[in-house]
Formats: C-alpha cells, sequence, structure tokens
C-alpha cells in the first residue's frame, strides 16, 4: 500500500501536549482529493476528540471495528466514512493512518 508523504499543514499539535501525524493510503488520498471538504471534516473531527478533556470538543462519531487486528477504527462524516489505525510514537505524539476513506455503501467491500 502506498503512503504519500506528510503534508506539514496536516500535522498538528493540541496545545502543546498532544501532536497528530496523518499518514494516507492512495486510496484515501485519491478520495480525500475529491473530497476536500470531507477531508477537512476529518481533520476538525479528529482535533476534536483529541482535546475531548478541553471544554470545547464536540461529540465525534468515532468506533472501534470489531474482529480487525491490528485495532482500527471508523470516523462517520454524513454518509462518508473513514477506516483507519493509530499508532503512539512517543508520549503524546500519534500517528494516524488513513486506509479508506469514502461513501458508507463502498467503503466495507
Amino acid at each position: 500500500m502506498k503512503v504519500n508523504e506528510l503534508k506539514p499543514e496536516e500535522n498538528f499539535k493540541l496545545q502543546e501536549k498532544v501532536k497528530i501525524e496523518i499518514e494516507y493510503s492512495a486510496q484515501a488520498d485519491k478520495f480525500f482529493t475529491k473530497h476536500p471538504e470531507i477531508k477537512k471534516m476529518f481533520i476538525e473531527n479528529l482535533k476534536s476528540f483529541y482535546a475531548s478533556e478541553e471544554e470545547n470538543s464536540k461529540k465525534v462519531d468515532i468506533k472501534t471495528l470489531k474482529g480487525i487486528s491490528p485495532k482500527q477504527y471508523r470516523m462517520r462524516i454524513g454518509d462518508c466514512r473513514v477506516i483507519f489505525n493509530v499508532t503512539r510514537k512517543k508520549t503524546k505524539v500519534y500517528s494516524i493512518f488513513i486506509k479508506k476513506a469514502g461513501f458508507r455503501g463502498d467503503i466495507y467491500k
């Protein structure tokens, strides 16, 4: 699976506490290129999810997928789904690899 190089604007820190690095599969990168608004919402939802200790965090629809190892997660954004996994590189540094992104009917095939 091809991984695109990280783009600086897609790595972010949350109040100097947590740093998130995002990588994409070729399929996810293609989907996000066609649907930049979904990509923007995904990044905003991640920021909100990891800032859940703060007062202004919103509820994000993320669920753990069952029967898959290593752990993978699904984020729902309207009719779109994003499948990703999270690894901890160092203390307070997370790497998120987006495996798939697409519409509800196509993503689980």
